[in-house]
């Protein structure tokens, strides 16, 4: 598998300002409010969704944070009475209806409870060598949706996009933003962390310090398919599929930049416990690589292409 330039992705350009996913979201069509009002109520999982932070909620009520309240009203559009749907850090999503406004905070009455949807039960980081601004991107909001639990931006030899470090607290606090809204979109309550960028020689440290159940490095040298070792993994024990009490709980995966690992990176990796693999005959994209990895472990070890969520 060798990775080469490519992707334009707009990532986190209002990937969840308009709260919802494709199919899943058609709430408020043509502005927002007229489909929430009293008497025109929207079932909850259609309703626009915020992102609530602990200091939001107070005493069984909802003050809205400015940085929301601007959201809600302003790109939302939604009014006094209209009901919208907050992910809470912690427990049920909140179904609120905007009560009022104080000092530019909205006020919102908590109408009822949803549980939340479903983290994959296989966590899953993808260390991901750094690409150009909008492939990056690209990484970050996919695999979000897709359900990566971390990402850990590297630095490897091949690496040609070098971080301007005084521009690095502005590019983390960006990506941070991509990744939450992409989690709002995709109606996630917890938001992926976002590693500082880091060399990969580090990153093997810290894995070798704290291995993961499963870990591979998609490497375009290496014959041994992917797919094979996940087989291997579902039938170990004799069985059709391992037991899902007893599977993987934790992966990591590690994707190179625009051109590839050099072999010195793949024996240091191999060395912590990492598993070179192919991805197959064709030639993948950076930014391809990283989400199909990912794509193939939450089916085979995750929800993904498994049942939806009853509304």
């Amino acid at each position: 598998m060798a990775t080469r330039n490519g992707g334009r992705s707009r990532a986190g350009a209002g990937a969840g300002a308009r709260g919802g996913a494709g199919a899943q979201a058609r709430a408020g069509a043509g502005g927002g409010a007229a489909g929430t009002r009293a008497g025109a109520e929207l079932p909850a999982w259609q309703l626009h969704r915020v992102l609530l932070h602990p200091e939001e909620i107070r005493h069984g009520a909802v003050s809205l944070s400015p940085l929301n309240s601007r959201h809600v009203r302003d790109v939302l559009r939604l009014r006094r009475g209209d009901s919208l749907r907050g992910l809470a850090p912690s427990g049920d999503d909140l179904v609120l209806r905007v009560s009022g406004n104080d000092g530019g905070r909205l006020r919102c009455q908590v109408t009822g409870t949803i549980p939340p949807l479903p983290e994959p039960e296989l966590r899953v980081a993808v260390c991901h060598g750094l690409t150009r601004n909008e492939r990056m991107e690209y990484v970050l909001q996919k695999g979000t949706e897709l359900g990566a639990s971390e990402f850990w931006p590297l630095i490897t030899e091949r690496t040609v996009v070098r971080p301007d470090t005084g521009r690095a607290a502005l590019r983390l606090g960006r990506w941070r933003r991509i990744v939450e809204e992409a989690a709002l979109q995709s109606g996630r309550s917890t938001v992926p962390t976002v590693e500082n960028v880091q060399p990969l020689s580090d990153v093997i440290a810290a894995f070798r310090a704290q291995p993961r159940d499963l870990m591979f490095v998609a490497y375009e040298e290496e014959t041994r398919p992917l797919r094979d070792v996940l087989r291997g993994l579902r039938t170990a024990g004799g069985g059709e599929s391992r037991d899902v009490d007893g599977g993987p709980r934790t992966a990591a995966i590690v994707i190179g930049p625009e051109g590839g690992f050099t072999p010195h990176e793949v024996d240091s990796m191999t060395d912590a416990g990492f598993v070179a693999v192919s991805l197959g005959p064709r030639i993948l994209r950076a930014e391809t690589a990283g989400t199909a990895v990912l794509a193939m472990l939450l089916y085979e070890f995750g929800d993904l292409g498994g049942p939806g969520v009853c509304r």
